[in-house]
């Protein structure tokens, strides 16, 4: 009787154990498995200055307003870039953000969230017509009153920052998977 009391209450420790210790880097993830060799599908990125903020930011999210139905799209997050690589016809804008802490055992953690504006429409928002590279602009948090804020645009880094950014950070590690996004890339670099 003592060792299957010992047995449950090993048992429920570790369950507690398990319960409590999670792993959030990918909770934020659509699951969409994107084809990098799709030529129907369009990049875009931006960029978020953090440093006024309470937290950085490790997630961000695109919503599509049109055609419905809305779909939020997780971004992948460099720094202070975002962007995603599989975007289809349609019109986005950035919707929300936030740190999200990877959780482990015994320590408490406080998780942000920051909506880019309350509704409708936002200085983020694109229509993609034609397959390509979309800039969806360059932002910084500034505190306002009594735990406000407003995202002010700024005129730096700019698309062509970003955009050699991405090149080097991300699509040139994997020349090979990402040919034709090094070209959507290339081509749009030409242009500016």
């Amino acid at each position: 009787m003592k060792k299957l009391k010992k047995i449950l209450i090993g048992s429920f420790i570790l369950f507690i154990i398990i319960s409590s210790c999670t792993i959030v880097g990918d909770s934020r993830r659509d699951g969409e498995d994107v084809d990098m060799k799709d030529p129907s599908l369009s990049i875009v990125l931006g960029y978020i200055d953090m440093s006024d903020a309470p937290s950085e930011i490790n997630w961000l999210q695109i919503r599509q307003y049109r055609p419905k139905p809305q779909r939020n799209r997780n971004s992948e997050i460099d720094e202070k870039m975002f962007y995603h690589l599989g975007i289809p016809k349609g019109s986005f804008q950035v919707a929300q953000f936030g740190y999200t802490p990877k959780v482990t055992f015994g320590n408490t953690v406080t998780t942000y969230t920051y909506s880019f504006t309350s509704e409708g429409k936002n200085p983020s928002a694109i229509r993609i017509k034609i397959p390509g590279v979309y800039y969806l602009g360059s932002y910084k948090y500034k505190p306002y009153k009594h735990s406000k804020y407003i995202m002010e645009i700024l005129k730096t880094p700019s698309e062509k920052d970003l955009l050699n950014t991405l090149l080097k950070n991300v699509l040139l590690k994997n020349k090979e998977k990402y040919a034709l996004k090094i070209k959507m890339v290339r081509n749009r670099l030409k242009e500016l």
